[in-house]
C-alpha cells in the first residue's frame, strides 16, 4: 500500500489538513485532463512524482506531466518528460507509448523528419490493435503536415479499418486515435477545398464551384462523423472545423475574382446582391459555433475548441450586426 501523507496549509485563519494519496491525487488529474484543466491536473501528478517516487503511480503520473504541458503548448516540457517517461520505464510497451507521443511533440514543433524517424521505428515493432491504429493516425496526420495528402488518406483509411473489424471491441468505443483518424480524415477534404479560389473565365468558375460545394460537403460530412463519436476534444474540434468551413465559403466567395470592364455603379450592385446571397453562410457559422458551445457546457468539459468557437462567434455577431 502507498504510504499517505498530510499536508498542512496556513491560510492566515485557520490551519487546513488535506489527506495526499498518491491514488487520489492520480485520479484526480486524469479528471482534470479529460476537463481540458491542464494546470491544475499539473500539479496533482507533480505531488505524485515529488512526495511518493516509490508509488505505481510515479512513472505514470511522469507520462501525465508530459501530457499536461503538451496540452498547453509547452512542447520543449513536454518532450523532457516523456523522455523521462521512457528512461524510467522497464516496459517495451511503456517506451513505445513515450516515443508515439513524441512523436506528436516533434510534429508540434514542425521537426517532421524527427517524428517520421520515430514511427518509422515503432512500425517496425510488433503493435497491439490501440497501439496500431493510433501509430496509422499519428503517421497519417505526418503525412498531411509534409502535404503527402494521398498518403496521409490511404493511412488513415487502414487505421479506420481496422477500428470498424474490431468495432465490437469496447476498446473502440470514444477511443482518441480512432476518432482523431476520422478528423484529420476530413481535414483532407477541408484542405483542398480551401485551396479552391474562383477565378475567371466564368467557365472556369463554374467548374471551381462545383468542386468546391462537393469538397465541402465531403468535410462536412466527415466531421459530421467525429461528432457522433463519444471524443469530446475530436468532437468539439469538429464542431469549431464546420463553422470555420462555412467562414471560409463565404470569404471564397466574397472574393470571387469580377470583371475587370464593370463600371462603379455595376460593382456596387455586384457586391451588394453577392452579400444577399452569401450572408446566410455567416448566420450558419453562428448557429453552428453556439451550438458547439452549449454542447460542451451540457457536458461540463471545455477544450481550447471552444475557446476559438467563443472568439470566432462574438467576431461574427459583431460583423453581422455592423452589415
Amino acid at each position: 500500500m502507498d504510504p499517505i501523507e498530510f499536508l498542512a496549509e496556513d491560510d492566515g485563519d485557520a490551519i487546513d489538513v488535506s489527506v495526499i494519496d498518491p491514488e487520489i491525487l492520480y485520479n484526480e488529474g486524469l479528471l482534470l485532463i479529460e476537463r481540458g484543466e491542464n494546470k491544475k491536473a499539473l500539479k496533482r501528478f507533480s505531488l505524485v512524482v515529488i512526495r511518493f517516487p516509490e508509488s505505481k503511480f510515479h512513472i505514470p503520473s511522469i507520462f501525465n506531466i508530459a501530457v499536461s504541458h503538451k496540452n498547453m503548448n509547452e512542447y520543449e516540457k513536454a518532450k523532457e518528460y516523456y523522455e523521462l517517461f521512457i528512461e524510467k520505464s522497464d516496459s517495451l510497451k511503456d517506451k513505445r507509448r513515450g516515443k508515439l507521443a513524441i512523436s506528436e511533440v516533434l510534429m508540434e514543433t514542425h521537426d517532421l523528419e524527427g517524428a517520421q524517424k520515430i514511427l518509422d521505428e515503432t512500425g517496425k515493432e510488433e503493435l497491439s490493435l490501440l497501439e496500431e491504429i493510433e501509430h496509422k493516425a499519428r503517421l497519417g496526420r505526418l503525412k498531411i503536415r509534409q502535404k503527402k495528402l494521398a498518403e496521409a488518406a490511404a493511412v488513415l483509411k487502414e487505421a479506420l479499418a481496422l477500428s470498424e473489424q474490431n468495432w465490437d471491441n469496447p476498446l473502440m468505443e470514444g477511443n482518441y486515435f480512432v476518432s482523431m483518424a476520422l478528423f484529420d480524415a476530413a481535414e483532407i477534404y477541408s484542405i483542398l477545398f480551401a485551396s479552391i479560389k474562383f477565378l475567371l473565365p466564368v467557365e472556369r468558375m463554374e467548374k471551381d464551384l462545383l468542386d468546391k460545394f462537393n469538397l465541402f460537403m465531403k468535410a462536412q460530412n466527415g466531421y459530421i462523423k467525429v461528432i457522433r463519436t463519444p471524443n469530446l476534444f475530436w468532437s468539439q474540434a469538429a464542431g469549431y472545423r464546420i463553422g470555420s468551413l462555412y467562414e471560409k465559403l463565404y470569404k471564397d466567395l466574397l472574393e470571387a475574382e469580377i470583371p475587370p470592364d464593370l463600371t462603379e455603379e455595376e460593382r456596387v450592385i455586384y457586391f451588394e446582391e453577392l452579400n444577399k446571397f452569401i450572408k446566410p453562410l455567416l448566420k450558419k457559422a453562428l448557429a453552428i459555433y453556439e451550438n458547439n458551445i452549449a454542447s460542451a457546457k451540457n457536458s461540463g468539459i471545455k477544450y481550447d475548441w471552444i475557446r476559438k468557437s467563443e472568439e470566432q462567434l462574438n467576431r461574427l455577431k459583431k460583423m453581422l450586426d455592423e452589415q
